[in-house]
Formats: structure tokens, C-alpha cells, sequence
């Protein structure tokens, strides 16, 4: 019995240690899975981390226009107020309100007393103006459109450019804070009867100041108003603008400027233009300008004349110039021809080196594309033996095809084909290469050469045929730093 006990208790012990033994097995695998996995994702991260980062563009359609751009004085019919009293000023209309010439614009209090009266009643007047009326809509759009413009046109000009934005801007809102607006008729004060009404009461210690014509009122006063189409000079084109900006002023002195109504029917920009532009604009009398800073384009009509050997445009524009009220010399562009493709920054444009051989020395063996090419050799009969070289076809054109240069693909390299039907070989020394664009396409997760044609290009841009044979194509990655980048490079 203690002998068939001894055998059970070794048999149950042998079975444990079986056990434990296959549970440690089991553990060491599980752990070996885990550390391989863990390994493989490690590899990864540090694989996606090591790659090199490549913006990249999408080739979408686009235009460009064949345009030059230039510099020129717009003239205005402009007729400036000049104060006949001196004292405190009070303005009743907003920079660039429409007027007529039985507006009144803004009155000259000669008494102390009654500027505060006044002050006292515009204050009145504020206080029971109509947010909803079309007026502030209109001071807002202004204002609205004047930093929008800055957003969009502030690359092209220099950092202090913004400061001058800044006072502008704040200039303008002063404008509509401290003026009343007469287009309110339920305001009382700025009801032209009720200002005529103030003016009796007043007597004889304010003076009221009425536009003398129609158009646009402005507190911007250059020193350029004098010119106009009859008087330009070709040496106006040089004047510098003397800007004060009226409405900022409290104090008035008799003879100082203190508004001008501009004429809204007809204005007009001459400048001096280059001989190309002259060129393309015989004939014509009509032109699209795009004015570079407004983002605007309109059709004008146009006249060309030369001066003392040189080529000047006159533009005549019956639109957009309360856009242009305060602006004395504007950058312009005469827009000769509008060119449609696929857009590409110019910074992604490269250029590659290509050998041109006929399409018959161009083959295909083990699923590759190559050529056969004759190599030196000591060893083999007749001191040369045919290799095959790996190379990969860009383009096709006509009978010829177009394959990268490079250690194995050169000039003076010789090819060979054979004739499957008569076995006749037949030699070619490569004698030519060409310099072709392209760019890099990213699709697929390394930079693929692919060609670019051409239609039309400026300094930052240009436009290529969307359907060139082995091009680019609509909708395309392409990397935005060209020379930055190595065909085949990984993309991160």
C-alpha cells in the first residue's frame, strides 16, 4: 500500500511540473509576441518620424492674365470749400456721402456758446440714431471693404504700411462717430429744415457751408485737386500729394480748406507705359483694367499718346470711384489676355535632363523597361558585350522616346537593337538630351517626376495643359518646393 501511495504522489508531482512547465512555455511565447510587436511599432512610429516633411500643392484649374502693371495719377473734377470765417467746426456728413448742391456740409461757429450748444443738440441727435438705417450699413460696408482689402492686398506692401492702415481706419471711425448722418430724416437736427432752423437761431454767429455741386464730399484735401484733364502736365506725374484730413481739425481759420465735392460721373488715371504695352494697344478703345490693391477689375476706354518720346494711357473709368476717393496714384494692370489651365506655383517647377533616342532602342525584359546598351569588357569576345539597363520611360513623341540621364544613360553611350524578323542589329549613339520641366507628383507616397506643358507663366505662377502625356493631372499632389526635393523621395 505505502508503495502504490508513493507512486500516486510521484505521478501527481511529474504532473504539476508538466504543467508549470507548458504555462511557462505559454508565457515565454506571449511576452516573445508582445516585445515583437511592440518592436514593429516602434519601428514604425520612428520610421514616420525620420521621413522627410514635403508641402505640397493641389494642381486645380486657375487663370492667369498676360498683363503689365503700373503706376498712375487719377484726376478727378474736384471742387474745394475754402472757410470764410474762423472758430470751431462741426461736420454733418460721413467721408464719401453722396450730396447735392443744396446739402449742407458742415458750419463755422465764431462763439464759444454756441458751439456747445451745438455740440449739445448733435449729441441729442446721435443718441436717437437708427442702427438699422441703410446709412450705417453703409458706413459699416465701408469699413468692412477697407480692411478687407488691407487682408488680402497687405503681402504686397511693406510693414509700415500697417500703421497707415491703423490711421485710416481710425480716422474713419472718428469721421462717422463725430458726424451727424442727414440721410436720417427722423433725426431732427439733420433734417435739412431743422439745420436751417439752427442756422436762424444761431444768427449770425455760425456760418453754414453748402456743397457747391453735386457729387461725393471728402475731407481729404491733397493739394492736387487743381489738376484736371484740360490742365495735366506730364510733369503732374512727379508732384507729391500734401494730405490733411480736414475733419480731424476743431479749429478752422478763414481761407483754409475745409471740404471738396468730387464730380462721381467721369475720373480718370494717366500714367506712362512701356513700349509692349503700347504695342498691344493699338487700336483699341476700350481695355479691362485690374486695379491691384482693390482687387477690381472694370472696362474702360483708353487713349494712348506720346510725349517727348514717350508712351503715356489715359483711362477714362464712369464707375468705382468712391473706391478711389482719397487715392491720388494707384497701381494698375492692363489686362492684354486671360490664359486657363492647371495653376502651379512657380517654386515647384524643375527641370530634368533628358537623352532622346529612337523608340525601337527601347525595350522591355524580367517586367522591366530598359535599354540595351554596348559596354566595354576585356573579357568578352571582341573586347564589348551588350547589357541590359534598367531606365524608365517619361515620354513618347512621334518615334522618339525620353529617358533620365544619369551614370548608366549618358552621352556617347551606345545602344543596340536587333531586328526579331531579320536579326539585323543595328547601332545608336546617344548625341542628345533636352532640358525639360516637370514637377513632383506625391500621389502615392514619394515624389514622382511627372512633365509640365506650358501655356502661359509669370514671376509666381504658371499655367500648364491639364492633359499632357505622362503630365501632370487634375487634382494632383505636387510638392511646392521643387529643388528641394529628390524623385523618389519617401513623403511624409
Amino acid at each position: 500500500m505505502a508503495s502504490k501511495k508513493n507512486s500516486n504522489r510521484y505521478l501527481k508531482l511529474k504532473s504539476e511540473t508538466t504543467q508549470k512547465t507548458e504555462a511557462t512555455k505559454h508565457l515565454n511565447f506571449g511576452v516573445f509576441v508582445f516585445v515583437l510587436i511592440l518592436a514593429y511599432l516602434v519601428f514604425i512610429m520612428i520610421s514616420f518620424a525620420i521621413k522627410e516633411k514635403v508641402n505640397y500643392t493641389i494642381a486645380e484649374l486657375g487663370t492667369l492674365s498676360h498683363s503689365n502693371t503700373f503706376t498712375g495719377l487719377v484726376i478727378r473734377n474736384e471742387s474745394v470749400t475754402t472757410a470764410d470765417s474762423a472758430g470751431e467746426i462741426r461736420y454733418f456728413l460721413t467721408e464719401g456721402a453722396r450730396v447735392r448742391n443744396t446739402n449742407t456740409v458742415c458750419g463755422v461757429i465764431s462763439d464759444a456758446d454756441y458751439v456747445a450748444l451745438l455740440d449739445q443738440e448733435i449729441f441729442k441727435a446721435n443718441q436717437r440714431l437708427d442702427s438699422s438705417d441703410s446709412s450705417f450699413e453703409d458706413s459699416y460696408g465701408y469699413l468692412q471693404n477697407r480692411i478687407k482689402n488691407y487682408v488680402i492686398n497687405q503681402h504686397n506692401k511693406k510693414f509700415d504700411h500697417t500703421y497707415t492702415v491703423r490711421k485710416q481706419l481710425e480716422n474713419d471711425i472718428s469721421d462717422i462717430r463725430n458726424t451727424v448722418i442727414v440721410q436720417q430724416r427722423s433725426l431732427g437736427l439733420s433734417d435739412s429744415s431743422n439745420i436751417d432752423t439752427l442756422e436762424k437761431e444761431l444768427g449770425n454767429s455760425i456760418r453754414m457751408h453748402k456743397a457747391t455741386s453735386s457729387g461725393l464730399v471728402s475731407y481729404i484735401i491733397d493739394g492736387m485737386e487743381d489738376i484736371t484733364t484740360e490742365t495735366f502736365k506730364i510733369s503732374d506725374l512727379n508732384r507729391a500729394p500734401e494730405i490733411q484730413d480736414t475733419v480731424t481739425k476743431s479749429n478752422i481759420s478763414m481761407g483754409q480748406p475745409i471740404f471738396k465735392v468730387v464730380d462721381n460721373y467721369l475720373w480718370h488715371i494717366v500714367a506712362e507705359i512701356d513700349p509692349e504695352s503700347a504695342k498691344l494697344l493699338e487700336n483699341m478703345n476700350y481695355k479691362t483694367i485690374h486695379f491691384v490693391e482693390k482687387n477690381i477689375e472694370i472696362v474702360a476706354k483708353i487713349q494712348v499718346f506720346t510725349e517727348d518720346h514717350k508712351t503715356y494711357i489715359k483711362i477714362e473709368a464712369d464707375r468705382m470711384l468712391n473706391e478711389f476717393l482719397n487715392e491720388r496714384f494707384v497701381d494698375f494692370r492692363i489686362i492684354h489676355e486671360n490664359h486657363q489651365g492647371i495653376k502651379i506655383p512657380e517654386s515647384a517647377i524643375v527641370r530634368k535632363n533628358f537623352a532622346v533616342i529612337p523608340s525601337q532602342y527601347f525595350g522591355y525584359l524580367n517586367n522591366r523597361y530598359g535599354v540595351y546598351k554596348k559596354v566595354m569588357s576585356e573579357d568578352a569576345p571582341g573586347d564589348s558585350t551588350i547589357d541590359f539597363t534598367s531606365t524608365r520611360l517619361f515620354q513618347k513623341v512621334d518615334d522618339f522616346v525620353y529617358v533620365p540621364t544619369s551614370d548608366t544613360i549618358r552621352i556617347g553611350d551606345v545602344l543596340s537593337f536587333t531586328d526579331p524578323d531579320s536579326m539585323v542589329t543595328t547601332e545608336f549613339i546617344i548625341e542628345k538630351t533636352e532640358d525639360l520641366d516637370g514637377v513632383y507628383v506625391v500621389n502615392k507616397g514619394f515624389a514622382d517626376f511627372k512633365f509640365i506643358e506650358t501655356t502661359y507663366k509669370d514671376i509666381d505662377y504658371r499655367i500648364v495643359a491639364p492633359y499632357t502625356p505622362y503630365g501632370v493631372r487634375i487634382y494632383d499632389r505636387i510638392a511646392t518646393e521643387g529643388i528641394t526635393t529628390t524623385e523618389y523621395q519617401t513623403i511624409n
